[in-house]
């Protein structure tokens, strides 16, 4: 598959796509972390299981809505990225659900942290984390067409 075809349905600017894809993650998780945390102190402390449940349906809502709804996180609107289907247009809901839920392997902190996510993205010819290959999606710099 071509450039050409990976982002047909994006405007390409300049710029750098993996540092810009680094701060609207970081952007992201630190917005969720606060909004998540203030949720879970809502939550009885004796109900601990609850607490994490609910850090962990937050987090994951957060990247599944937005990037259903928008095709972009705040933090990549902020950046100017946008995740897009291999051939053009805005991901599916199914596909935001994918994506969504490979973070819990690929970005977790209990595990290896966002390495491999991160591997993967260097890795890869078009710059997709396991989620994206998976989803059949991936993230590039541009104006929303």
């Amino acid at each position: 598959m071509s450039d050409a075809e990976v982002t047909r349905g994006i405007e390409i600017v300049p710029g750098e796509v993996g540092k810009d894809r680094l701060f609207a993650a970081s952007f992201d998780n630190f917005f969720i972390l606060v909004v998540g945390l203030a949720t879970a102190m809502a939550i009885p402390s004796d109900q601990v299981v609850g607490r994490g449940a609910a850090l962990v349906a937050i987090y994951l809502g957060y990247f599944f809505l937005f990037e259903s709804l928008v095709g972009s996180t705040p933090g990549k609107v902020v950046f100017g990225l946008w995740v897009r289907r291999l051939e053009g247009g805005r991901c599916s809901w199914q596909q935001a659900a994918i994506r969504s839920l490979a973070r819990v392997v690929e970005v977790n902190p209990l595990l290896f942290g966002a390495l491999p996510a991160g591997i993967a993205i260097l890795a890869s010819s078009y710059g997709q984390r396991i989620g994206d290959m998976l989803a059949g999606t991936v993230v590039r710099k541009g104006r929303d067409l």
